[in-house]
């Protein structure tokens, strides 16, 4: 990412949504809250028209869980758990989290968490589905039994 990181709030609570905010703008001023959403299906509309780069994600919500919208989500921006139940953990990472905050969030927890995402933004961490694929024929040959040398 060369931009300002660009991210989504998924949270039933207002106060603790807008708690989240304050806190990761304070923590990450080039941070870009692009959106915010109290459910499931407004949190995968606003995903597919904003595109962010980042999700928080609480888990229980009102229509959904924040596992499933993370499954939708999978490899089109970084996960981000922030939710009062550590017993998803697992289920979680399963899904590629970055993250598991459990609330309430301190503040030097989300710095912590802050700190994996700018470490991820310096690695590749999207790679290029294109470059991958031309890396897997190239190490295809036409004559191979199929499998990857």
């Amino acid at each position: 990412m060369t931009t300002s990181p660009r991210i989504l709030i998924v949270e039933d609570e207002p106060l603790l949504r807008h708690q989240l905010r304050d806190t990761l703008t304070e923590l990450w001023p080039e941070l870009s809250v692009i959106d915010e959403a109290d459910c499931g299906i407004a949190a995968i509309s606003r995903i597919n028209e904003a595109l962010p780069d980042i999700a928080f994600l609480d888990i229980h919500l009102p229509d959904m869980s924040g596992i499933e919208i993370a499954r939708l989500l999978r490899g089109r921006c970084q996960v981000v758990f922030v939710t009062a139940y550590d017993d998803y953990a697992v289920k979680a990472f399963e899904q590629e989290a970055l993250d598991y905050v459990l609330k309430p969030a301190t503040v030097a927890r989300l710095s912590d968490t802050v700190a994996r995402l700018k470490s991820r933004q310096t690695q590749a961490v999207r790679p290029n589905m294109d470059q991958l694929l031309a890396q897997l024929a190239q190490r295809m040959s036409p004559k191979s039994d199929g499998y990857l040398r």
